[in-house]
């Protein structure tokens, strides 16, 4: 009976080496699938980084670009505002008495200076 119960103890020692050796197989591959995990989420962060730069030099950009156009219609709204301004005082000139008389004499003086001839 000793005799069978050593072969006993070696069977199961083998069949417990045995499941050692496919739990240990398991285990590495686990460790590499964890790693290609781990690589594979640094590279993303590393991409997400970059798309992030670069949204935000894109951003940057379209802000310049903005502050450009903002530029140009505030330069547009004073050379709006200045020509408004000249319109009423013409308006205001014409609208007084003395526009009339004045008007005729420029025109007579123009004429006479020559200042409506054509040169060509």
């Amino acid at each position: 009976m000793s005799r069978g119960g050593t072969m006993d103890a070696e069977v199961r020692d083998d069949a417990a080496s045995g499941r050692i050796r496919d739990l240990e197989a398991e285990l590495d591959e686990a460790r590499d699938r964890i790693a290609s995990l781990e690589r594979l989420i640094r590279q993303e962060r590393a991409q997400y980084l970059v798309e992030q730069r670069r949204a935000a030099d894109t951003m940057r950009a379209a802000g310049r670009a903005d502050e450009g156009v903002l530029k140009a219609l505030a330069r547009a709204k004073e050379e709006i505002k200045e020509l408004s301004r000249y319109r009423r005082q013409v308006e205001r000139l014409e609208g007084s008495p003395l526009y009339g008389p004045a008007h005729r004499l420029w025109s007579r003086f123009r004429s006479v200076r020559g200042y409506d001839q054509k040169v060509g």
